[in-house]
């Protein structure tokens, strides 16, 4: 699990430079910008339909999909603590003193 929250979280944050490049004068149409979308921009495809004339927004989902899959996997990795957020809440039984325990004054 360790290894796909690693590789997700790479993939993710590679897509975010690969965008952030997209929008620097000269660098989208280079042999630069096409370098570094190799990796990332087969993860695009499925939502090239949201392609527009002037904005692509094709990698809004695909960031949405590679957090929810990086979040999975931080839960199911060996050894995970489990966050404050989502431990159960105890039940209104289980927080009543014992019978015998004086929890008020005299």
């Amino acid at each position: 699990m360790a290894a796909i929250f690693w590789i997700v979280r790479v993939l993710k944050y590679w897509l975010i430079a690969w965008v952030l490049l997209s929008w620097i004068p000269g660098l989208a149409g280079s042999d630069l910008y096409m370098l570094i979308g190799l990796p990332v921009a087969w993860l695009t495809i499925p939502f090239s339909f949201l392609h527009t004339d002037t904005i692509d927004f094709s990698p809004i989902p695909t960031i949405f999909i590679l957090n929810i899959i990086e979040r999975w996997a931080a839960r199911n990795m060996a050894g995970a603590q489990v966050h404050p957020s989502t431990a159960p809440i105890p039940d209104a039984r289980e927080m009543q003193p014992a019978s015998g325990d004086s929890t008020h004054g005299i």
